[in-house]
Parts: structure tokens; sequence; C-alpha cells
């Protein structure tokens, strides 16, 4: 079967004139209920070229002014291009906020990205962006710009961070390097509030305390239940702890059964001194053979 049969109700010239009119292929899809190949192709066959970025870019803009009633608009290409491409190269938000302050122009980035778009100015990304700023020393230190503190503050944070104008970081010590490394190589391990299992991870991937750390999301919801349901003040053994302690003691064949060699089963799955002796008791381990509290 033929393509343009595989959607008959599509009317091509309607498709091809909404495009001529300046809407896009992504909204001419979701109009349609179909995806955008079908678009492009439908669009094609009636004779329409398809837009570029940069001709995209213009229609979008004139989308855009319709919308915003900014005097942004009013500026020329040329005088964005320098401004934005010239010799400094601010960023957005540097170059919003000289906006707000010279012209006393309401402008947000997002706006101004628009704007620059639609001119067909293209984007810094953010990793160039950086660089510029890196090499004109126009650093910013966590939530403080540097170019809004006093000479004294700024000439402090360029000795502790960087090295003046150029702004190359400071070079790090072998010692400095160390702790470094030592930092994430460190590790922790806890065991399962539920089935006992041992999770190691970094300190800081651990998201709760240690008597709520669980190794999946289904030992969590288990141990949540099991604690909602357990009589409040009781010191209630776990019954996944205890099925886990008597089933590797089965595994490991000791005989005879000694309180001591449970405890050491139950030291490896964090187990509580009650559930140590439930597990005992299940065992067949006399009451008498247990150490008095």
């Amino acid at each position: 079967m033929p393509r343009s049969q595989l959607r008959p109700d599509l009317p091509t010239e309607e498709i091809a004139a909404r495009y001529q009119g300046g809407e896009s292929l992504n909204r001419l899809a979701r109009a349609y209920v179909t995806t955008t190949t079908t678009i492009r192709n439908r669009i094609e066959s009636a004779g329409v070229p398809i837009r570029s970025v940069a001709e995209w870019g213009a229609v979008w803009g004139n989308q855009l002014r319709q919308k915003h009633d900014s005097p942004l608009w009013i500026i020329s290409a040329a005088r964005w291009q320098e401004g934005y491409w010239g010799e400094e190269r601010p960023s957005l938000q540097r170059l919003a906020a000289r906006l707000r302050e010279t012209l006393e122009i309401r402008c947000c980035v997002q706006h101004l990205r628009d704007v620059l778009v639609s001119h067909g100015i293209a984007i810094r990304s953010p990793e160039e962006q950086l660089k510029i700023d890196g090499a004109a020393g126009r650093h910013q230190y966590g939530r403080v710009k540097i170019d809004t503190l006093d000479p004294l503050s700024a000439r402090i944070l360029r000795w502790r961070f960087g090295s003046g104008a150029r702004g190359k970081p400071r070079p790090r010590t072998r010692a400095h390097n160390a702790k470094l490394g030592l930092a994430h190589r460190k590790t922790e391990t806890r065991h399962c509030r539920w089935c006992g299992a041992p999770s190691t991870r970094r300190p800081s991937e651990f998201r709760v305390e240690p008597r709520l750390t669980c190794c999946s999301v289904s030992c969590s919801n288990r141990f949540r239940n099991w604690q909602r349901e357990k009589p409040l003040g009781v010191d209630t053994p776990r019954p996944e702890i205890v099925r886990r302690i008597t089933q590797l003691f089965d595994g490991s064949r000791l005989a005879p059964i000694r309180f001591r060699d449970i405890e050491q089963i139950g030291a490896g799955l964090g187990a509580e001194p009650a559930e140590v002796r439930e597990a005992f008791v299940r065992l067949g381990g006399k009451e008498w053979d247990m150490p008095h509290e």
C-alpha cells in the first residue's frame, strides 16, 4: 500500500496551508494525532519546502512579538550580535541585569533568550560561558557575585579560589588531593532493617538514619507495615530476621545447637537480642541454655 493511502483522512492542502501560516511540525502532528514524519511527508508532497532553523527562528520571533509587547524587539539584530558576541561576551543573566539597570526595562533571561533566537543569534552553552567568564575573571562563588563586592573582599576571594583576573584555579596540594580521593572512596555498610542483608554505599547516599535503612523498596514497605501492625511498646522480633537466622543455621549444619553460634549468625544480620532468642527457641534450644540478662 502506498504511503499516502495509510492516512487518507489527513487533508494535505490544509496541512500545507497551516504550515505556511507559521505553525510548527509538532503542533500540526498533535492537531492531527499523527507523527511529525507523516506531517513532513504530506507538506513535501504538496510542494512546500521545509523551513530551516534560521527561518523558523524568524517565524517564532514574529509569534513572540504578538504575545509580548516589549521594547527589546525594537533593537536590531546587529546590535544584539555586538552586545552578546562582542568583545565582552556577557552571559544572559549579566546582560538581562544590565538592561534592567541602564534602560530600566523589565527583562527576564527566558525573554532575552527568545529575542536573541528570533534574530538568528546563536546562544552559547553553559560550558562555553563558564570558560569565557573564567578567562575574564568574572567568577561567582556560591551565591556571591565577586563583581558586587568591595575591593578587599574580592581580593580575598580571588586569592582563595582563583589567581587574579585570569581566573585559573589555584594548584591543589598533594594532601588535598589525597583527602579528596579518600572522601570518594569512603564507604559505609549497614544492615537492612527487614531482611538483614548488608548494604554498602557512600555515606552521602544513605537517605535515612541507620535504624530505618532498607536494601530495597520492597523491604522498606514490609518493614513499615510490620511497624504499623506490631503493638506499641513491645519488643517484637522481626519475622524475616528470625527466618533468615534459622535458614542460615540449617544450611551450616552446626551440631549441637549452641547459643553462641546463633549470636554470631545474628550479628551478621544486625539482629536484636530478642530475635536471637526467638531463633534459638525455634531451632530447638532450651531456655536454660540461654544467658540470663
